[in-house]
């Protein structure tokens, strides 16, 4: 059963994965997110070539493993690639700079403490590559979190691209957390939930990506014909600016 419901998964998973690709190329969005490109590209390589050997039980277990650094790694570069965008303009602030690391040393700090007290069994192979996985998923939920924070405390207007991309990373990433945990805490009980969640998180966060790059590229120049003054828009920035100084006591 499980077998069945992983390839559907992982097949489901390529045919969404295609489509994002086909969508950021027609919308041009690859020029505007390259981070997020590759990691997409990269994630469908390695989801045909898990498909091929998937008959082929050690082969599998060498590309799946081996692949996984480079996911986290494009994974993570992908979402500060989006947080950066969204909050380019609060970098001049000292405080918010520290923001970012902040909570990338926290999601680090969090891991190994889970790591002490919910050690895995088996062999030290399993136990260091569980330990880097819920790692990486420790590390890109505090930031997709820490991104939302600040969307709602700063009154961040709407971006369609930058906010989808990043919760498409936190559903992932909240999946696998919440799959762990349950694992953890009932080994022998809800198998079949425990199996699903993550899995389901992963396709919901793929469709949130396919409805993300159906927009087209925004221009990267404001337009400002629509009875905005550029005076106005100066003192809207610095209002902003003296707010986040307010909040983060700059």
């Amino acid at each position: 059963m499980f077998f069945w419901l992983d390839q559907t998964v992982r097949w489901v998973g390529f045919t969404l994965l295609i489509t994002i690709l086909v969508l950021l190329g027609r919308q041009k969005l690859y020029k505007q997110f390259p981070l997020f490109t590759l990691y997409v590209g990269y994630i469908t390589l390695t989801t045909f070539l898990c498909a091929l050997t998937v008959a082929r039980p050690q082969l599998y277990f060498y590309v799946y493993w081996a692949a996984e650094p480079g996911a986290f790694l494009l994974k993570l570069l992908a979402v500060c690639e989006s947080f950066m965008k969204v909050f380019r303009g609060f970098y001049l602030l000292q405080r918010f700079r520290l923001l970012l690391p902040g909570a990338i040393t926290l999601a680090l700090a969090l891991s190994v403490v889970r790591a002490i007290n919910h050690p895995t069994e088996g062999t030290m192979t399993a136990s260091i590559i569980v330990a880097g996985t819920m790692t990486a998923q420790y590390i890109v939920l505090a930031v997709s979190i820490l991104f939302v924070g600040l969307v709602i405390l700063l009154h961040m207007p709407w971006r369609v691209h930058e906010y989808r991309i990043v919760l498409g990373f936190g559903i992932v990433a909240l999946g696998t957390f919440f799959e762990a945990a349950l694992h953890s805490e009932f080994p022998t009980q809800f198998g079949i939930l425990t199996r699903t969640l993550a899995s389901g998180a992963y396709i919901l966060a793929l469709m949130v990506w396919v409805t993300a790059v159906r927009h087209p590229s925004t221009p990267k120049l404001p337009v400002i014909d629509q009875g905005v003054s550029p005076e106005s828009l100066v003192q809207e920035l610095r209002r902003q600016v003296a707010y986040t100084r307010s909040m983060l006591g700059s």
